[in-house]
C-alpha cells in the first residue's frame, strides 16, 4: 500500500529545558530529528515523508537535516500550526491524494525500532488504524486530593506511543470536521479523534519495551536515554540470554 510518514516537530517544547526546541537538540553530534527521520527513512513500507517544524526552522531543516544526511524520501518540510493537532493536519493536507496509509510520529521519539514501524503499519491494514504502545509496568493508583482511592489493574492498561497509522482518508476526514470546529476539545493523540468517532484502532505492542535490559534503561532521564540507545551496534550476549538478546550500546 502506498504509505506515508509525517513527522511531527512543530512544538516549540516549552517543557524542555534548552534555548532551542528539542528536536534540534544535538544528540552524539546530530539533531534529535536527524535520529528520528533516519528510522523512517529506512523503512522499505513508506514511499515518503513529510516534517512538520516551525516555520523559522524550515531553511534549518531543510539544509541541515534532510540535505545534510540526505534524507530522499523527505518530500516536504512544512510550516507545523498552533497546536500539535493543527500541525498533524497541516501534514495531512500536503500529502497527495494516492496515500493509502499515514503513519504520524512525533519527531522527539527517536529510539522507535524499525521492525515496530512494519508492524504498526501491517496491523493498519487489518482495522481503520494501530498504533504503537508500552504495557505499563509501575503500580497505578486513582486518588482524590491525596487519598488513594483504589489500585487500578495494570494488565490492560498500555501508554500510547508512536507512531499512529490510519487509512489516510479517514484520518483526514476526522481532522477536517475538528478543525472546522476549531478542535474544541483537546486530543491528546490521533488515535483518540478516531476512537471517538467510531473507528476500530488496534494496538501493537512495543518490542524494545519487553526486554528488562531496556526496561532498566526507561527509568533513566530521556536525553540520556536516546544517547545511549542510538548508536545500536551488535546484540550483546553478556547483557541477556540469546533468546532475550538485544542491541547494545558501543
Amino acid at each position: 500500500m502506498n504509505t506515508k510518514a509525517i513527522i511531527v516537530a512543530g512544538g516549540k517544547s516549552e517543557r524542555f529545558n534548552s534555548e532551542r526546541p528539542k528536536q534540534f537538540t544535538d544528540i552524539l553530534g546530530k539533531p534529535l530529528l536527524a535520529w528520528t527521520i533516519e528510522k523512517f527513512q529506512q523503512s522499505k513500507e513508506l514511499t515518503a515523508i513529510i516534517v512538520v517544524v516551525p516555520e523559522k526552522f524550515i531553511k534549518f531543516t531543510k539544509e541541515e537535516i534532510v540535505e545534510k544526511y540526505q534524507f530522499d524520501k523527505v518530500s516536504k518540510v512544512i510550516a507545523g500550526g498552533k497546536t500539535r493537532a493543527e500541525s498533524v493536519y497541516n501534514g495531512l493536507l500536503s500529502l497527495s491524494k494516492d496515500t493509502e496509509l499515514v503513519a504520524i510520529h512525533d519527531s522527539a521519539r527517536a529510539i522507535v525500532d524499525s521492525e515496530d514501524i512494519r508492524r504498526v503499519i501491517e496491523s493498519a491494514t487489518k482495522a481503520d488504524g494501530a498504533i504503537l504502545a508500552s504495557r505499563v509496568t509501575d503500580t497505578i493508583k486513582q486518588v482524590k486530593e491525596i487519598q488513594i482511592e483504589k489500585t487500578i489493574n495494570r494488565s490492560q492498561l498500555f501508554l500510547a506511543q508512536t507512531p499512529q497509522v490510519f487509512e489516510y482518508r479517514k484520518i483526514l476526514g476526522v481532522h477536517k470536521k475538528l478543525n472546522e470546529s476549531g478542535y474544541e476539545k483537546e486530543f491528546t493523540d490521533d488515535s483518540l479523534m478516531m476512537e471517538e468517532n467510531g473507528f476500530r484502532i488496534n494496538l501493537v505492542n512495543e518490542t524494545w519495551y519487553e526486554d528488562i535490559y531496556f526496561h532498566m534503561l526507561y527509568k533513566l532521564d530521556a536525553n540520556l536515554r536516546i544517547a545511549w540507545l542510538l548508536p545500536m551496534k551488535t546484540p550483546c550476549s553478556l547483557c541477556l540470554p540469546k533468546s532475550r538478546q538485544v542491541r547494545c550500546p558501543p
